[in-house]
């Protein structure tokens, strides 16, 4: 069984974790949903599966608690924006009421909904992005993306450890939202919990590397942190949510990023269910304006 689920179960109350754990038994977890009055449901590889507890409102609360080590309120700033993070590389999305002040959504009650994502560790797969990268001498500026639960991140970190192992470069990822598993012994720089533009701030100042890595990007306010450090001179290598080139092209905030020259490269990268290697799909910058 995957070692983070079995971390994750712990997390859970008796009857949930074993009717989870019985099924990943004989198929790889990718997803757990807790929802009050419903089935328990996992995704296994792609496909979703309902278990027979119906979980109760006692369950959710327990099941959070635990999630934030029985101080809720010293989360309530990432549940704000959907998620809880657990020490070791784990996120879970929340779902439940917003409560508004100024027109921000100033907490979350009542949260009825969890969804948990196991992560795995998949090495190797930079494949022909890695290559690519290689031959610009490692300047290559580089745009990942996919639908979500296609893998960036598990990407992301592969490209990571590989450029700082193998070819001995200086990396410093931005892990704004406690994603990246990296043992101590990586060789790498992680910013954990700083806001994108802090930590990309931080990390041009402090640590001089030579590549920055961050996961999903997009909004106004990261946008305008990459724009402000466009003439640092060190390559990014990021991802953003998007099924397809056109899709990325028409992301506001992603369009000003690809416009003002700040990626060298998008990719586009697929994955069978189940299969561990990806399929890319290099566009080039310059090919973006036909899709105007």
């Amino acid at each position: 069984m995957n070692p983070y689920l079995v971390k994750m179960l712990a997390y859970l109350p008796g009857r949930l974790a074993e009717a989870v754990a019985a099924v990943g038994e004989t198929c790889t977890v990718n997803e757990i949903r807790i929802r009050e009055g419903s089935a328990l449901c996992v995704t296994c590889e792609g496909e979703n599966r309902l278990l027979s507890p119906v979980v109760t409102p006692d369950e959710i609360a327990y099941t959070v608690d635990r999630l934030c080590g029985s101080s809720v309120h010293a989360h309530e700033d990432t549940i704000r924006e959907g998620y809880i993070s657990v020490e070791g590389g784990y996120r879970v999305g929340v779902c439940g009421m917003a409560v508004h002040k100024d027109g921000e959504v100033s907490a979350v009650r009542g949260i009825k909904s969890l969804n948990i994502r196991i992560p795995r560790d998949i090495y190797g797969v930079g494949g022909r992005l890695l290559e690519r990268i290689r031959h610009s001498r490692f300047r290559l500026s580089v745009l990942i993306y996919s639908r979500p639960g296609i893998g960036k991140t598990t990407l992301l970190k592969d490209l990571a450890l590989t450029l700082s192992k193998e070819y001995m470069k200086r990396v410093a990822i931005i892990d704004t939202r406690r994603e990246f598993r990296i043992a101590e012994d990586a060789g790498v720089d992680l910013l954990v919990g700083y806001p994108k533009g802090k930590g990309i701030e931080i990390a041009l100042r402090t640590m001089n590397p030579e590549y920055i890595i961050c996961d999903e990007i997009g909004n106004a306010e990261e946008a305008e942190a990459i724009l402000s450090v466009q003439n640092a001179g060190v390559p990014f290598i990021a991802s953003a949510h998007a099924g397809s080139a056109v899709e990325l092209w028409h992301k506001p905030n992603i369009r000003r990023l690809l416009e003002a020259g700040i990626f060298d490269l998008c990719v586009g990268i697929t994955r069978k269910q189940g299969a561990s290697q990806y399929s890319f799909a290099f566009t080039e910058i310059d090919e973006f304006s036909r899709l105007n």
